[in-house]
């Protein structure tokens, strides 16, 4: 696994220290899937928080997850990526 492989697969597990590991050694945060997904979407979708956050705090494009999700996640994360909880 390799590159964008390893982001996706911390952020479907929600393995926060690892994405932050990931995120430190320059992976790509707003790297996309063949089906258009982001990392952040599929943090949100399979309910990783942390992941979530700290895909936010690397700088991972809320804006585009609007688009994708077609919802405001600003409530769910504030503007310092403030969570619900947990991931």
């Amino acid at each position: 696994m390799r590159g964008r492989q390893q982001l996706y697969f911390a952020a479907t597990q929600g393995h926060v220290a690892v994405l932050r590991l990931f995120l430190a050694e320059g992976a790509d945060v707003a790297a996309i899937d063949k089906r258009g997904s982001s990392p952040l979407l599929i943090a949100i979708i399979v309910g990783h928080d942390g992941a979530a956050r700290a895909l936010l705090d690397a700088g991972a494009d809320r804006v585009r997850l609007l688009r994708e999700e077609g919802r405001d996640v600003s409530s769910q994360y504030g503007r310092e990526g403030e969570g619900r909880g947990g991931g």
